[in-house]
């Protein structure tokens, strides 16, 4: 991996990621379906998430990621800072790719 492939993976993914899909998505599945409990606004948005992943890795790999997404959908809820979540994001891809 290239410097520039770090970077995408710790800081441009997990920000443009959380900015999309916590702060917009959930924003979004939340006042278009009213009658949708947080959880399974969170769920939806996860499953969308492992969606996209799925388009760029292999399907294990991009279902692997809805429990990571829904933590992190958990944690947008509970404190309404998606730039939190990016820095959590972040910080699990480093953990991700340190790991392996």
């Amino acid at each position: 991996m290239t410097l520039l492939d770090y970077a995408l993976a710790l800081v441009a993914y997990p920000v443009l990621e959380e900015f999309i899909f916590r702060l917009h998505l959930m924003e979004l599945a939340a006042t278009r379906f009213p009658a949708w409990r947080p959880d399974a606004v969170n769920v939806a948005v996860s499953g969308v998430f492992s969606l996209a992943h799925a388009a760029a890795w292999p399907w294990p790999h991009a279902a692997a990621v809805f429990l990571p997404s829904f933590v992190l959908g958990r944690l947008m809820q509970r404190t309404g800072s998606w730039s939190l979540c990016a820095l959590i994001h972040g910080l699990m891809n480093a953990f991700y790719l340190f790991a392996t």
